[in-house]
């Protein structure tokens, strides 16, 4: 299944998320955005169980991460 994860940060660390997030296995695409949010993943997961324990597990722990936002592709 397919995914995007929206990601506010607290601090001044999108360039060192990116990169974090650009070494994952999950992680198909990830960039900068200007506004509200700051990073946007695309992400691919087996289903919603392996993307809660990507979220939770992966990118929620980094002290730097504020909020995110989970959207879960319904089509194309």
């Amino acid at each position: 299944m397919k995914a995007y994860i929206l990601i506010s940060l607290s601090g001044k660390k999108e360039r060192e998320m990116l990169e974090y997030l650009k070494g994952m296995d999950e992680v198909d695409n990830v960039f900068l955005l200007f506004g509200e949010w700051d990073i946007i993943a695309e992400v691919t997961a087996e289903n919603p169980d392996a993307l809660a324990t990507f979220v939770i597990d992966k990118i929620r722990p980094n002290p730097d991460v504020k909020l995110t936002s989970s959207l879960i592709v319904a089509g194309k």
